[in-house]
């Protein structure tokens, strides 16, 4: 463990049917929950076997991402980024902060922008979350920070999203006040400082993006500008639960000047 940072625990992350069971229960968004994987996969509309296939996760996480959405509908305008992509705007009163969130690969900005469904619940969030790729990301980030101009905005990534904001906080230090990185390989970036404050969060068990390069690289970053949490039990992947309980506390305690706490 590096000795500039804190030490984490987590249960080990199902990342199945279950998992996301467990979520819906929680935001009081599934009813009445079937009592099996069996059954809550016919609930949600899945094709058995339940097993945690790639494509069985990606069907789930779709359908999960448009339950926690559709909740939200009531308090934010639904602004269509693109054909994969989404921007949450209070209906009500103005935004307080701004959110840039970018994906991981293989994921979508619709399917991302529901891991914030508890800040935008808590919080009068302006979010932001498109869809890009490696050949796309420098104009389709410059697109989403033209929706929030005037707003003081934090950028949020996930693995290659993560790096993504960590490349652009260099250029963009004057238009955001921090970067949350979850599972992030900052060390393959040609930026070596971004100057904005910055919180990487990552697995210990991370065998994709190893703890130890990610340890030497804060090493040598100012400590006033980059802290580290390192999780236990968690290698590459990140359920929501603990994408939401690490990163949006700290969010909230940086940009406390910004963000009103909700009631």
């Amino acid at each position: 463990m590096h000795p500039r940072a804190i030490l984490l625990r987590a249960a080990p992350p199902t990342m199945d049917i279950l998992d996301a069971a467990t979520i819906l229960e929680r935001f009081g968004l599934g009813g009445p929950l079937p009592p099996n994987a069996s059954d809550l996969c016919k609930y949600l509309g899945l094709q058995e076997p339940v097993q945690s296939s790639p494509n069985l996760l990606l069907d789930l996480h779709e359908r999960l991402s448009l339950r926690l959405l559709a909740a939200l509908e009531p308090h934010y305008e639904v602004e269509p980024i693109g054909a994969d992509g989404l921007g949450l705007r209070p209906k009500v009163g103005v935004a307080q902060v701004g959110v840039l969130a970018l994906h991981g690969a293989q994921d979508t900005g619709r399917r991302f922008a529901a891991v914030f469904y508890e800040l935008l619940q808590a919080h009068a969030i302006h979010l932001v979350s498109p869809t890009w790729t490696e050949a796309t990301k420098n104009e389709v980030v410059e697109q989403a920070m033209g929706r929030l101009v005037g707003q003081p905005v934090v950028v949020v990534g996930l693995s290659a999203g993560a790096n993504t904001a960590w490349e652009l906080g260099d250029t963009l230090a004057k238009r955001i006040l921090g970067i949350v990185a979850f599972a992030a390989a900052p060390w393959r970036c040609n930026v070596r400082l971004a100057h904005v404050p910055t919180l990487f969060v990552h697995g210990i068990d991370d065998r994709l993006f190893p703890i130890e390069h990610v340890r030497a690289f804060v090493a040598g970053q100012p400590e006033s500008e980059v802290e580290l949490r390192e999780i236990l039990g968690i290698g590459h992947a990140f359920p929501y639960r603990l994408v939401e309980g690490v990163g949006w506390p700290w969010m909230v305690e940086k940009l406390r000047s910004a963000i009103v706490v909700g009631d």
